[in-house]
């Protein structure tokens, strides 16, 4: 396997094979995606640069503000649509033989468990660092609301993920 295949496998979730149907339709989507990033980026721009040669600014702080937020709507919403293109496609379903499924499931939800109660923890300590200014540090860490914001989001953020993948394979039955 190539350095390029372990890396598109790595980054895509790590299950599976990169095959020759998975590089074509994402480099297809990918290349569409990028002419489509680089036109809509031209134009705003291009207006976004007339705006401030021909409007008379006074704050250029909020102008720079607002400027950042649009590329950041504008780059989600891009890249967003590349994901839907490449699910609508079914490019990341994988099928597997049925006992084989059976186990990548039960390593699904051991990975996904893992990985929400990381991220369930780093969310809790964040929250309460940011949230410093009402209390101390260890106050706000065990305080309820802090608590339950992060068992929240551990349970929400970890199942959704876990769905998401879980939801990509596909049984098939063995040919005995």
């Amino acid at each position: 396997m190539s350095k390029g295949d372990k890396f598109l496998k790595w980054f895509f979730g790590g299950r599976g094979v990169v095959d020759e149907r998975f590089k074509q339709e994402l480099g297809k989507v990918a290349t569409k995606t990028l002419m489509v990033f680089f036109g809509v980026q031209m134009i705003f721009l291009l207006s976004f640069g007339m705006y401030m040669f021909l409007a008379p600014i006074e704050d250029y702080e909020t102008l720079a503000e607002i400027l950042w937020l649009c590329e950041m709507l504008g780059t989600s919403v891009i890249f967003l649509g590349m994901e839907f293109v490449l699910i609508h496609r079914k490019v990341f379903v994988q099928e597997l033989p049925e006992a084989k499924a059976n186990k990548t499931i039960r390593h699904l939800k051991f990975e996904w468990f893992r990985r929400a109660l990381i991220a369930g923890i780093a969310y809790w300590l964040l929250m309460a660092w940011f949230d410093m200014g009402k209390a101390g540090f260890f106050a706000q860490l065990f305080a309820p609301d802090t608590i339950r914001s992060a068992v929240v989001w551990f349970v929400l953020w970890g199942a959704t993920m876990y769905g998401i993948q879980r939801w990509q394979l596909r049984k098939i039955k063995d040919d005995d």
